[in-house]
């Protein structure tokens, strides 16, 4: 079966910080419900999240909860940041760079999404959440909420 990878829901945002803050924050898992419009809690093993931490998350939206498994798979300090979903099908990115001011970070998030999709993801999580097309669309307008929570927590911290 050939798989396919698709980026979606791309959006950037300047951030007055350095990438070192901006990366202290994004970079560890367990802050994820601090922007996040689904995950309300990590569980993080091993300490400090690093190339290979797996995660439990509990996540939530309206009336339905659920738990999902991540991975982070990609630990670039200061440049990128990724974390797979295995069982949504799915790998949240995070990539960072100097902004246009100095002392600023340009801050990039984007979902890679596989093709086929599993069962779970398949079958089950996305036809409870409305289908494909408009759970994209939910989760397009998160992400630059999420990018937008992420600015204000560094700016103001």
């Amino acid at each position: 079966m050939t798989t396919r990878t698709e980026r979606q829901l791309l959006h950037e945002v300047d951030i007055n910080a350095p990438v070192e803050r901006v990366w202290e924050l994004i970079s560890d898992v367990r802050n994820a419900p601090q922007w996040s419009s689904q995950a309300r809690k990590v569980f993080a093993f091993g300490g400090t999240t690093k190339l290979g931490t797996f995660s439990v998350n509990l996540n939530h939206r309206g009336v339905i909860a659920w738990p999902t498994w991540a991975k982070v798979t990609d630990f670039q300090p200061g440049k990128r940041f990724a974390n797979e979903v295995g069982m949504a099908g799915a790998t949240w990115v995070f990539e960072l760079e100097p902004g246009p001011k100095d002392g600023t970070t340009r801050l990039r998030q984007f979902r890679e999404t596989y093709y086929p999709r599993g069962f779970i993801a398949g079958r089950i999580v996305t036809p409870a959440m409305g289908g494909e097309q408009p759970y994209n669309e939910f989760m397009g307008a998160r992400v630059g909420e999420s990018l937008e929570k992420i600015k204000n927590i560094v700016e103001t911290g």
